[in-house]
């Protein structure tokens, strides 16, 4: 298949998601589990395809599949891909959301927290750099906090 045509078509499956009864048969009435598990891989250079698969694991974890993905090494497979791939900052972010939502259900949560060693080290550099990037609005921002409140007092 076409490599965009496996971004549309992850793209789409990413809006299905949101519904709730789709979202849980997607991974277990499916043969996309196999396809997710094979494309999610550091060897993988497609990092169109790999930032909407994150994406949809992000939107698709919950109760009825979170002991899937931790079972097929999605969540390994999702570590090494953020670790390997920290200059692209869409995936990095998408990573730690998808790592976000994993955190809410206990084998998930589990799966990432043996994994934790690997990448905090990367998630306090991470935040470190966005916090420099939002320095130079800090003082703006205090600007227009002073004016609304001298506007109020007033």
């Amino acid at each position: 298949m076409h490599s965009l045509m496996k971004v549309e078509v992850m793209e789409i499956l990413f809006n299905l998601a949101c519904f709730d009864e789709v979202r849980d048969r997607l991974l277990i009435n499916t043969t996309l589990l196999n396809y997710i598990t094979a494309h999610l891989q550091v060897s993988n250079n497609e990092d169109d395809i790999n930032l909407q698969i994150i994406m949809f694991l992000g939107r698709v974890c919950s109760i009825s599949n979170a002991s899937t993905i931790s079972e097929v090494g999605l969540v390994e497979n999702l570590c090494a891909l953020f670790l390997d791939r920290r200059d692209d900052v869409d995936i990095a972010l998408q990573s730690l959301y998808a790592m976000y939502c994993f955190l809410a259900y206990d084998c998930t949560r589990n799966a990432l927290l043996q994994q934790f060693e690997k990448i905090v080290h990367y998630i306090v550099e991470l935040s470190q750099v966005i916090t420099s990037l939002l320095l130079p609005f800090k003082r703006p921002l205090q600007e227009v906090e002073e004016t609304k409140e001298s506007l109020q007092s007033e």
